[in-house]
């Protein structure tokens, strides 16, 4: 089982096209790609770029919002059909809860 950690506050994006983002090593159809774009809620953005799927991202993703950034991570992930595992600052601050009721509970 593949299992794709998505951290929304550091999402990954590479200096190339849109579907480069997307598809690293073009495994893909286009109808596959537009799909998870449009599951990743980026589809009505992703149509209004200059070129499509050919838009030129730069390094960093630095040309689009973070929002944006994180959605086409997502639709990477999506692609890829595995097991996604989101990590949130919500998540984080659940996991920060927990371990300090378990060591007050504990007495350290």
């Amino acid at each position: 089982m593949v299992l794709n950690v998505i951290k929304f506050q550091d999402p990954v994006l590479f200096s190339g096209t849109l579907r480069f983002n997307l598809d690293p090593f073009e495994n893909y159809k286009d109808a596959d790609l537009w799909e998870a774009i449009e599951h990743a809620h980026l589809k009505e953005f992703a149509e209004k770029l200059p070129n499509g799927l050919n838009y030129e991202i730069v390094e960093g993703g630095d040309n689009l919002s973070v929002g944006q950034r994180q959605l086409v991570c997502l639709a990477r992930a999506l692609l890829s059909k595995s097991n996604i595992c989101f990590e949130t600052i919500f998540f984080q601050q659940q996991q920060q809860n927990l371990f300090e009721r378990e060591n007050k509970d504990s007495g350290t």
